[in-house]
């Protein structure tokens, strides 16, 4: 099926997180980072949590850890979302802001 189809016509803005997942994921070349980027960035969602993103993980760590490793196992990423919905929603895509923040003052520290 054309992917230009699966989307005519539909408002995004007007979905729920997971109704814009499901219509997003279903294009081809679009994975669940980049649906939770266009969330975040584009539609101004406030509690979308990208577990999956290397400088949010490395920013949580430096943050609440001081180690910017601290959250590269699988152990530590389902640690993290634990901690992310239980501490930090419905404000979880702020927080990933002050993750990238936070990893790009380390990185220039470095």
């Amino acid at each position: 099926m054309n992917d230009e189809r699966l989307l005519k016509g539909v408002d995004l803005e007007s979905l729920s997180d997971e109704e814009l997942h499901s219509k997003l994921i279903a294009v081809k070349g679009l994975g669940k980072w980049s649906v939770e980027m266009f969330q975040i960035f584009k539609l101004r969602r406030q509690d979308i949590f990208s577990v999956g993103d290397l400088a949010v993980r490395k920013g949580l760590g430096v943050i609440l850890h001081n180690n910017p490793e601290k959250f590269e196992s699988s152990k530590g990423r389902t640690d993290l979302e634990k901690l992310a919905a239980t501490k930090f929603s419905p404000w979880r895509s702020l927080l990933c802001m002050y993750a990238y923040s936070a990893w790009d003052d380390w990185k220039e520290k470095k």
